[in-house]
């Protein structure tokens, strides 16, 4: 049981930290461009994220992107 309340608190820090970025622009390091699959081709990771813990982020546009470089994202 305190196993699973310590969880549940950190996912609702987590999603609340999310939606406290929602409107934010932030840096991305791009990841992986695969131009087959249409619409979420491109993912990277923002700084806040972690690989081990942290989800990627999927940019819509990725048109003339290529991995490894830096680009400033708007969060939706």
């Amino acid at each position: 049981e305190r196993l699973a309340r310590v969880s549940r608190l950190a996912e609702e820090l987590v999603s609340q930290r999310a939606d406290e970025r929602v409107g934010a622009t932030v840096r991305v390091l791009v990841e992986s461009v695969d131009p087959a699959d249409e619409g979420d081709g491109v993912r990277g990771r923002a700084e806040h994220q972690a690989p081990e813990t942290d989800g990627q982020v999927l940019l819509t546009s990725g048109e003339g992107l290529s991995v490894g470089r830096m680009v400033d994202a708007k969060v939706v």
